[in-house]
């Protein structure tokens, strides 16, 4: 290399300050576009307005994406109110029945296999009733299923619809982007108003209805009688209205009475609310009610604040993960509903 020219410079040194160049012009420019636009806002960024200020930028994509689902769910309410999806839905009781296959067990009744091997001779098969109202308890199921399937062995069953229930328990697993007004009409008068909200609600004609017209947005399926008593006990929370006592002793609510939530910390909160009138002291009683849908359930359902569960999966996987999410926790779940809550609890 001749001296007199000097050391050469390598290229990816003379790249970087190009992309150096660059940045600054680039920077320069953006300075002189702000200086000359004088009606920007001014935006006080001291500590003390700091807190005050909140930026969300949108996609435009998002905005036409909730549009279009708003138009489509609309359309779906239209056509299941007019008869459609909810007239069509079963009106009997479908079972997943796990059956224990007699090759498992010698001609002595004795078990000649460890667990493993008879356990891979259960069967599941999955059954239908006719006729509701003739199975109201699960030991008459069982007697059917046991008449049904002769010579086989009934393990267990599950239910796989709400048919036939008394009770049932409604979760919203929907928050309200693209939710038309008909859609919220319908959740607020379940009283679900946020997302992993849960109310327990008499299991009818109309509520089914009402029920299948919101499918999308909520998880509904029969509770067991451990699912309500955890639900009262950990997340169950009281409506107490504050009233006024007059100068002749009588209790009157204000103009505009507000309801106060107050903790089912103990019975007396349970008794001052429905002890007088429906005879419920404890909270073994409320409990008791709400699960085979006493005389009482109306008041003692009104009584309780929505449960407020927690979500099931952490922010990562319901925001950056939600384009791989397949839905399948909503609609009627039957029996699964039981595992669904207790996640949440």
């Amino acid at each position: 290399m001749d001296p007199s020219k000097g050391h050469l410079v390598p290229e990816t040194l003379l790249k970087r300050r190009h992309d150096l160049d660059e940045l600054r012009a680039k920077h320069a420019a953006q300075a002189l576009v702000r200086q000359g636009n004088t009606n920007r806002k001014k935006i006080d960024r001291s500590s003390t307005n700091r807190a005050l200020i909140k930026l969300k930028v949108r996609k435009p994509e998002s905005f036409l994406k909730n549009r279009k689902q708003k138009t489509n769910m609309q359309i779906r309410f239209d056509r299941v109110k007019k008869g459609g999806m909810h007239s069509q839905a079963t009106d009997k009781i479908d079972l997943s029945v796990q059956l224990i296959d007699p090759a498992s067990v010698d001609g002595d009744g004795d078990a000649d296999m460890d667990n493993d091997e008879t356990k891979d001779k259960t069967v599941q098969m999955n059954a239908r009733l006719k006729d509701p109202s003739r199975y109201p308890t699960d030991e008459s199921i069982m007697t059917e299923l046991t008449r049904r399937y002769r010579g086989r062995e009934v393990s267990s069953f599950s239910r796989l619809n709400s048919v036939g229930a008394k009770v049932v328990l409604v979760v919203r697993v929907a928050d309200g982007i693209g939710c038309p007004t008909s859609c919220r009409k319908v959740l607020t008068s379940f009283r679900l108003r946020e997302p992993w909200e849960a109310v327990l609600l008499r299991y009818d004609a109309s509520t089914a209805k009402r029920l299948k017209l919101v499918e999308p947005y909520v998880a509904y399926g029969i509770p067991t009688r451990d699912l309500v008593s955890d639900l009262v006990t950990r997340r169950g929370y009281g409506i107490e209205v504050e009233a006024e006592a007059g100068a002749d002793g009588t209790i009157t609510l204000g103009k505009s009475p507000v309801p106060k939530r107050v903790a089912l910390k103990d019975n007396v909160v349970v008794e001052k609310a429905l002890g007088d009138p429906h005879g419920i002291i404890c909270v073994e009683d409320l409990v008791h009610q709400l699960h085979s849908c006493g005389g009482a359930f109306a008041p003692c359902s009104k009584f309780l604040w929505p449960f407020r569960l927690a979500a099931p999966r952490s922010k990562y996987q319901r925001d950056t993960l939600k384009h791989l999410e397949k839905r399948a926790d909503y609609g009627d779940m039957g029996g699964a509903i039981v595992d669904f809550a207790k996640n949440m609890l």
